[in-house]
């Protein structure tokens, strides 16, 4: 097992080297990533009149058995008991059998999940759109730090993509589960009624973005330190 100390040194590195590729991805596509975040804003401008309607119908007669299960995948699609959870146990595992390409995964998933919630947040707390369920007219009521007015857009929604993509990206046998969660995730806050369909668009659109940006990030990470795409066998001495 690689000592404790080492261990970190390299994680720390990874950082270093997994943000650097990321925004150099970011720079190169900033064009495209900006286009779909414009064209994510217009569509949840069109739909603004209707999803109410959807948000009900979503929603139907009260269910106690759907709400036990919304309520546990909202709890796992939270940053610090899904993401932070998750992204930690790949992490070890890459310690405990001194696989490099787990513990870069597992930076790169977690800086996806971290950065994306944190861009998220700045719409949620600037705009202070109210949530379903605040007992306010639909709106933006400007900047608050109170969570009611965090609506636009989910961010339990924008974490779980976040890390689900830069997970389907990393392991594309993992796509599946990874996206399948995530959704899972999306429909909870819906049903859940903190969120309008709008906000969960956004969410999607924003942790996707970055789940790609920094899935792909860390393959080019791992391509350079020795490791081979999807896999935890290096294809020679670790360097990272």
């Amino acid at each position: 097992m690689i000592h404790p100390t080492d261990y970190l040194a390299d994680s720390r590195g990874d950082i270093a080297r997994i943000l650097k590729e990321s925004g150099q991805l970011f720079y190169r596509h900033r064009r495209i990533l900006l286009l779909l975040l414009l064209l994510a804003l217009l569509l949840a401008a069109l739909i603004l009149p209707l999803e109410m309607d959807w948000l009900h119908t979503l929603q139907g007669q009260p269910d106690p058995s759907l709400r036990r299960w919304a309520k546990r995948l909202s709890f796992w699609g939270d940053w610090y008991t899904g993401s932070l959870i998750f992204c930690g146990l790949v992490w070890l595992a890459g310690w405990i059998k001194r696989q490099g390409y787990l513990r870069q995964a597992a930076l790169g998933c977690l800086l996806a999940a971290l950065l994306s919630g944190l861009f998220s947040d700045v719409f949620r707390y600037g705009l202070g759109r109210a949530r379903p369920n605040a007992g306010f007219a639909p709106g933006l009521y400007g900047p608050s730090l109170q969570s009611r007015f965090h609506s636009f857009p989910s961010g339990h929604t924008t974490t779980a993509f976040g890390t689900a993509v830069a997970t389907a990206v990393l392991f594309p046998p993992l796509s599946l589960p990874a996206l399948t969660l995530a959704g899972g995730v999306a429909w909870s806050r819906l049903y859940l009624n903190y969120h309008h369909p709008s906000d969960i668009l956004m969410g999607c659109v924003v942790g996707s973005s970055f789940g790609v940006v920094f899935g792909a990030a860390t393959r080019r990470s791992g391509r350079k330190s020795g490791y081979r795409d999807g896999q935890i066998e290096p294809q020679g001495p670790e360097t990272a």
